[in-house]
């Protein structure tokens, strides 16, 4: 499995390095600086990793793409819809509960950041595209085959929350939000075998959430102003609505997105569902 891993970084950086040559002409100067270029490197780190993916798919488990999750399940109707709307629920039941508690409330703001929410929405989609690749792509797919479901799950999800305590300055406590919401994913992957489904997941867990953010919270995430023409204001317990960091590091995320990642989680194993 490890070979197979280092195998898989191997093909990333080799893409990566193609792509910067093949880019050269149309860049003679390299990536542009601010948001522009860290938009079009993340899209270029995300394309690396789908043709790693595919080299190591095709070079070690003989075209089975159900491994990386591509398999003939992966664009199925109910998973497509089925994990964005998993996702929605894990973003609004949190902000529902915390506005029904008198813990957040809406307030109107100036309505030319909304010409930001492209850019936004732009460096949300590669981030988390480059995230469920790597988490939740080959990676996962070989834990299923290895190890207890729950392990297949739970690992990556570890890793995910190690990767966002060492990138960005967490509490404890968003740092366990962090992980439920990588269980959650972990688990619509698991449940689907589509990797898109757990990228169109996380995508719908995000954009609403960071949308109605502060822009510091915006800027600490993503290094972008916030573009939404209302903004969620906190003013409840910073261990339930994740203070500083948003409705998605606190304890209410925590919570539903545990729940949601229970409630899909799969009641039989593969071999017994293939029987």
């Amino acid at each position: 499995m490890a070979g197979r891993l280092a195998a898989l970084a191997g093909f990333a950086l080799v893409a990566i390095f193609v792509l910067g040559i093949a880019l050269k002409p149309a860049l003679p100067d390299g990536l542009p600086a601010g948001r522009d270029g860290r938009i079009l490197l993340l899209f270029l780190v995300a394309i690396a990793l789908l043709i790693a993916h595919a080299a190591v798919v095709l070079l070690f488990d003989r075209g089975r793409f159900e491994v990386v999750g591509f398999g003939r399940y992966a664009i199925a109707p109910l998973a497509l819809l089925g994990g964005p709307a998993i996702g929605l629920v894990a973003a609004a039941l949190p902000i529902a509960i915390a506005v029904g508690l008198a813990y957040a409330d809406f307030q109107a703001v100036d309505t030319a950041r909304v010409a930001a929410a492209g850019e936004l929405w732009s460096i949300v989609a590669a981030a988390t595209l480059v995230e469920t690749l790597a988490f939740r792509g080959y990676f996962q797919g070989l834990l299923e085959q290895q190890v207890p479901r729950v392990v297949a799950v739970l690992v990556p999800a570890l890793v995910a929350t190690v990767y966002r305590f060492w990138a960005q300055d967490h509490t404890w406590i968003g740092l366990t939000a962090v992980l439920a919401t990588g269980l959650l994913l972990g688990s619509v992957r698991l449940r689907t075998q589509s990797l898109p489904a757990a990228w169109l997941c996380q995508l719908a867990v995000t954009i609403p959430v960071v949308t109605l953010s502060s822009g510091e919270l915006a800027e600490l995430v993503f290094g972008v102003g916030a573009g939404s023409s209302v903004q969620l204001v906190l003013s409840g317990p910073e261990l339930l609505t994740g203070g500083a960091l948003g409705i998605a590091g606190g304890a209410l995320t925590a919570a539903v997105a545990l729940l949601l990642a229970l409630a899909i989680w799969p009641r039989k194993s593969r071999a017994a569902s293939q029987r």
